[in-house]
């Protein structure tokens, strides 16, 4: 409104805008002027999205002042970036609107540029974007847990049309997708190299790179997507635990190794940290490393209830699987030494003896 545009607003192209009762683009108005009125500071206002999955939320912050300097970062997932002595306020949260994301299986962006929203093809694209931006901001901890999801989302695509193709009476058997996948090879070798490449990218931003306090709710979504990766996505799960010395043990190396690996700022340097995860070793790492990111997850927010229940779930799964020995296991990836005394590496340590028992009281429930 007025002489020259006042305010800009971006949106992805398969969202739609729908007004909340009572409200239009006058009510809208009214409220952009009264503000600049009375808060001339404030550049952005800001909006809410329900998510196509039906479920989830979330604000954006990409309706804003029309003022010079104003730029986006990044090819996807692209971010607002406003210039340096320009203050964001974000105190003006409208409540006129919102946008709906719709299905990826419709007329939508994905639809027209990838098929689907859930494709590998739509992956595949995104990562080609991502490796662009990393290359020219390395170590970069947005980039890299957009990378490091999409190569999981591929995984996770293939699994589910593993999944479609066998027989409903085995779904939910261990293997079932797995040895579907298997039976084409390089569609198999395609699938462990995306995982290697995703965990070794979430590895990064979750055990070395610092937080971002910018995108602090990302540090949160690293850790549960490799959680995720490591768990319900291995592509070996842990079933025989390894023999040292006459006695199952997890005994690896491998995660250790992981946790204290040295900071990789280029896609080279993360391909080269990146760790076996086929056989019998990188299957018992990966569910260690499992619940290290969980309770990763918990120690970030505490309210996340399933992130409890999956550490609890896989703790219990690893304690049966080791048989005479699980009990020892159990503590060693809380962190608690032969002692009983916690400070183990890997993000828990042990000092929450509340907090454990409510997570055993959870898993012994059935």
């Amino acid at each position: 409104f007025g002489d020259a545009p006042s305010h800009y607003m971006m949106n992805d192209p398969d969202w739609k805008l729908v007004w909340h009762p009572g409200h239009s683009y006058e009510t809208l108005e009214a409220q952009l002027r009264n503000t600049l009125l009375t808060n001339p500071g404030e550049i952005v206002t800001g909006f809410q999205i329900h998510d196509r999955n039906g479920a989830t939320t979330r604000w954006l912050d990409w309706f804003f002042r029309a003022v010079e300097g104003l730029t986006f970062k990044y090819r996807w997932h692209e971010s607002l970036t406003l210039p340096v002595g320009l203050v964001n306020i974000t105190t003006n949260i409208q409540n006129h609107f919102y946008m709906i994301e719709t299905d990826g299986s419709e007329d939508s962006y994905h639809k027209a540029e990838s098929g689907d929203a859930a494709s590998v093809a739509r992956y595949e694209r995104e990562l080609s974007f991502f490796m662009m931006d990393f290359d020219e901001m390395p170590g970069d901890a947005r980039v890299m847990y957009y990378l490091g999801v999409d190569h999981i989302s591929i995984c996770q695509t293939l699994r589910w049309r593993a999944n479609q193709r066998t027989d409903a009476s085995s779904q939910g058997a261990w293997g079932s997708w797995r040895d579907e996948l298997k039976q084409n090879r390089s569609k198999w070798d395609y699938y462990v190299r995306h995982h290697q490449l995703g965990v070794a990218y979430l590895r990064q931003r979750v055990w070395i790179a610092p937080e971002d306090a910018t995108h602090a709710e990302l540090h949160w979504a690293s850790a549960y997507w490799l959680a995720y990766a490591l768990d319900e996505l291995a592509p070996e799960p842990a079933i025989d635990p390894p023999i040292l010395g006459g006695i199952p043990s997890l005994g690896t190396g491998l995660v250790s190794e992981s946790l204290h690996s040295t900071t990789a700022r280029t896609s080279k340097e993360v391909e080269a940290s990146a760790l076996p995860n086929v056989g019998a070793s990188a299957a018992w790492a990966n569910a260690e490393e499992s619940v290290r990111a969980y309770q990763r997850c918990i120690d970030l927010d505490r309210q996340r209830v399933d992130c409890i229940v999956l550490r609890a779930r896989q703790l219990l799964g690893i304690s049966q699987r080791m048989g005479p020995n699980g009990r020892t296991t159990i503590d060693a990836i809380r962190g608690v030494g032969p002692d009983g005394i916690g400070g183990g590496a890997g993000g828990d340590d042990g000092g929450d003896e509340e907090e454990e028992e409510r997570v055993e009281e959870a898993g012994s429930g059935g």
